[in-house]
């Protein structure tokens, strides 16, 4: 219980980052979550029939229920799909009959479509994930006081109750190389109430009764789905004593996490916040009263991975068992490496926390085998949020973003294999849909990575450059050309071929994209989109840049050139953009992506000429005025959005432009004090209560995308340039380390009231460095390995020579060597409870909301 990681950079960080509750927390959607990347977990407790109990739901990445009839619905081909538009779209009988001609629903949500409740009259319809199981821990009596603490830098949650001398302590942790849970119990002075450990599995509708085996001190677990998975779990309980075991039934009961309508009945619609009663089986091992220690060694396989899984996972936990110290050192091994690899110190606490939080989050979920889904560690509901799909409007992007500033590259693989692995699946679905060579990435899809939206989803044409871009962006900040060559440059070359395809040459000379929908914005007919012309113009340099660098295709590099040569502007109308060419200004907006020229495309930003800042910016705030997801009759006067994913992205886009007050002030407005849960996750829709704020289930792409924003402030380098503190508000103090910038440079910096006061970098593959002056109108020394070090000033920017492996600081002449680094100040006394800077506020502080992390006491 007493080990501890080595010491790492950011140690004292991770230590102001743990998340406290001092009180039970009932509903897993407000746990606190571990796992490894593949098995994760949310750890909740409570109190009832006279006893404290600590309860984890699991859930694993490749679990699915991955049934799916279409039903006989067939996709419109391209061909047909233009003939169509062509004869309807000047009507509004015409523009009514294209609406309807097919489903306009994620597969299995929309409850209003006869199609769906004919076909799976339960929520929700296959495919979707479904949960593993939860364990329960009947601590045999109730403590006095409570405390539960999450643990970044162990990857662990430990559970408190009483006092030193008469009480419980209980650890879980998901073993970091291993899908292993692990459960440790020691309990504190004499006790009179056995100890109870169990495992639970509600039955699916139409899934049949889970298949439980109880054995001395063990149990087995396994589930068979339709389509030929199966899943097994194997306990292993150690403990001193008498233990005896039994299978147990019940009904297992929880809210509802708001993620749309649940289907029970065909023709029946649940009510969001109904609570969900089914049928639940499970073994339950009891120890004996003086039983003053035990573990629960828990281990999950799929048939993904071993082909007889009860035997596998059996195997699994025995090892775990006889090799637990091994196995524990390399678990704190594995995060003392992990968040080795950077480090922030911020004065703003709660962000610093929260920046952590969501890398730790993404480490949770992003190493198996399948990219990140929409539901979160330990999700354990009878379906999953939009069935937990892979949804290339925003989502999968949102994974992704915070891997490449915070020097955690790994943590795309997921991603990156996923596409590449399933290229040949692609080229077909594109071949059978649009009559096209290439490929274009489907808007929603799962395991094979084949298109199951129907319209408009489907006509995402933004969807095959966003995620290409992911790609382009792992080359530029690693400099890995074998990663370019044989994962990335595939993906990209086929990614224009359909592009160049598809695009269709109008009578202006021009390139144009149609038909396409912007994401989640009607109509799914629409010309030229901004978003897919600021993604479109990207991709083509990037599939150009990668193909000079390689060698490759010079057959083709003439046509993409053509493409990008000639591509239609994004449309505006002069003052702002236009989510697409026949838009108005005042269109209602469900989504932000019409800004995508600033975030993710980088054609403009902070050090853009001031007509295009000026341009960005005014398209920036009608944006969000125009959002059609305001939250309705919220209490204070500030910017709502009431998704996951618009308003981290909105505090994206402002810290790009170099706005730092602001993009702080969203950090709060947006975030803080609209999504924030206890738990440190952020709810998918905007809590009006405490009661909502508790039961709502926590969206992790949203803490992705916070901590990428966060860094965004801190580090831009998206055009080649190094530009430390672009959008850090006048007020912080920071200091960061292991920053990654394009180029294969790591970044190490000082800042003091919003100004950089020391700067390192770090060349990993040498080659001319270009940094935004950090002093301007002062003279620079530049130094390595003792030496100075020559640079040339091209307007605002330093450019000097590199080595590999080199570290060169850099000083504005005459100064100082830099004090000890930046501490931020000392963590408050738990709980954190914060309202936000006054000057965010037009009302009297008794009417602010308050953010928390960790519970009230």
């Amino acid at each position: 219980m007493d080990e501890q990681p080595a010491p790492s950079p950011s140690a004292a960080a991770l230590a102001r980052s743990e998340i406290i509750f001092h009180r039970c927390e009932p509903r897993w959607q407000n746990g606190q979550a571990i796992g490894n990347g593949d098995l994760g977990g949310a750890v909740f407790s409570g109190e009832g029939g006279g006893e404290t109990w600590l309860g984890v739901t699991l859930n694993k990445v490749d679990v699915w229920d991955e049934r799916y009839d279409r039903q006989g619905h067939r996709y419109y081909s391209l061909a047909e799909l233009r003939a169509l538009i062509a004869e309807h779209a000047h009507t509004d009988e015409g523009r009514q009959f294209l609406r309807r001609l097919e489903p306009y629903c994620i597969v299995g949500q929309g409850a209003h479509n006869e199609w769906y409740q004919q076909s799976y009259p339960y929520a929700y319809a296959p495919p979707t994930p479904k949960p593993v199981g939860r364990v329960r821990v009947g601590l045999g009596g109730v403590g006095a006081s409570v405390e539960q603490r999450l643990s970044l830098a162990r990857g662990e949650v430990t559970f408190t109750a009483g006092g030193a001398a008469a009480g419980v302590t209980v650890t879980a942790h998901i073993d970091a190389h291993r899908n292993v849970l692990v459960l440790r119990v020691e309990r504190r002075g004499p006790a009179t109430r056995p100890l109870t450990l169990e495992f639970w599995r509600y039955a699916d509708e139409q899934l049949g009764v889970p298949d439980f085996t109880v054995g001395p001190s063990s149990f087995s677990h396994q589930y068979a789905f339709p389509e030929g998975l199966t899943y097994a779990v194997a306990g292993l309980v150690e403990a001193a004593g008498q233990v005896s075991a039994e299978k147990v039934t019940g009904v297992w009961q929880d809210i509802e996490a708001r993620t749309g309508w649940v289907v029970g009945q065909p023709g029946y619609m649940r009510n969001w916040d109904e609570p969900v009663s089914l049928p639940d089986h499970g073994v339950r091992l009891t120890l004996a009263p003086e039983t003053a220690a035990a573990v629960l060694y828990l281990a999950v396989v799929t048939t993904h991975e071993q082909p007889d899984p009860p035997a596998a996972a059996g195997a699994l936990a025995r090892r775990a068992s006889t090799q637990a110290a091994a196995q524990r050192a390399a678990h704190l091994a594995w995060w003392r490496d992990f968040w080795g690899r950077s480090s922030l110190r911020l004065s703003d606490p709660l962000v610093e926390a929260l920046w952590y939080q969501g890398l730790y989050l993404l480490a949770l979920q992003a190493r198996g085998g399948l990219p990140p889904s929409l539901v979160g560690p330990g999700y354990y509901l009878p379906h999953a949020g939009w069935n937990g799909h892979f949804i290339t409007d925003f989502n999968v992007e949102m994974n992704c973003w915070p891997i490449y500033t915070a020097n955690h590259l790994e943590l795309g693989r997921p991603v990156f294999d996923f596409f590449r692995r399933n290229l040949d699946t692609l080229r077909q679905d594109t071949q059978r849909l649009y009559g096209l060579e290439g490929v274009k990435i489907p808007g929603i899809c799962i395991r094979d990575a084949r298109e199951i939206s129907y319209l408009p989803c489907r006509l995402w044409q933004s969807s095959s450059a966003w995620i290409c871009q992911l790609y382009w962006w792992a080359y530029q900040y690693s400099g890995d050309r074998a990663f370019l060559a044989e994962t990335a440059y595939p993906l990209l070359r086929a990614v224009a071929q359909f592009y160049r395809g598809y695009a269709v040459l109008g009578a202006d000379g021009r390139y144009h994209i149609a038909p396409s929908t912007a994401p989640e914005q009607p109509p799914w007919w629409a010309t030229d989109p901004a978003i897919d012309l600021a993604l479109l113009r990207v991709h083509l340099r990037a599939t150009l840049d990668a193909a000079d660098l390689l060698g490759r295709d010079a057959d083709l590099r003439p046509g993409w050139q053509d493409l990008l040569d000639r591509l239609a502007a994004i449309p505006t109308d002069g003052t702002v953009w236009l989510d697409e060419r026949e838009a108005a200004p005042d269109k209602r907006l469900g989504h932000a992506g019409l800004l995508m020229a600033v975030f993710s495309a980088g054609l403009v930003g902070a050090r853009s000429p001031a007509a295009e800042q000026a341009l960005a910016v005014r398209s920036l705030d009608n944006t969000i005025a125009h959002t059609s997801r305001r939250v309705v009759n919220y209490p204070l006067d500030v910017p709502t959005w009431n998704d996951d994913c618009n308003w981290p992205y909105i505090i994206l886009v402002t810290a790009r432009l170099g706005l730092g007050e602001r993009a702080r002030a969203y950090l709060y407005d947006y975030g803080l004090l609209q999504h924030l849960k206890p738990n440190g996750q952020f709810a998918f829709d905007c809590p009006l209560d405490d009661q909502q704020r508790a039961t709502r289930w926590g969206m992790p792409d949203s803490s992705h995308a916070f901590t990428a924003a966060v860094s965004e402030m801190l580090l831009q380098s998206y055009a080649g340039v190094i530009h430390v503190a672009p959008a850090v508000p006048a007020d912080w103090d920071a200091a960061f380390s292991g920053f990654l910038a394009v180029g294969a440079f790591e970044v190490e910096a000082q800042i003091a009231q919003g100004r950089v006061r020391a700067l390192a970098i770090t060349s990993r593959q040498g080659g001319v460095c270009r940094v935004v002056h950090p002093w301007p109108g002062r003279p620079v020394t530049i130094r390595c390995c003792g030496e100075q070090v020559g640079a040339r000033l091209v307007d605002d920017e330093l450019h000097f020579a590199t080595r590999p492996g080199e570290r060169y600081e850099l000083a504005a002449e005459g100064t100082a060597p830099p004090d000890p680094p930046i501490e931020a100040p000392p963590s408050p006394a738990q709980p954190r409870v914060y309202t936000g800077p006054a000057y965010l506020w037009s009302v009297a502080p008794d009417q602010r909301l308050l953010v928390r992390l960790g519970l009230p006491a």
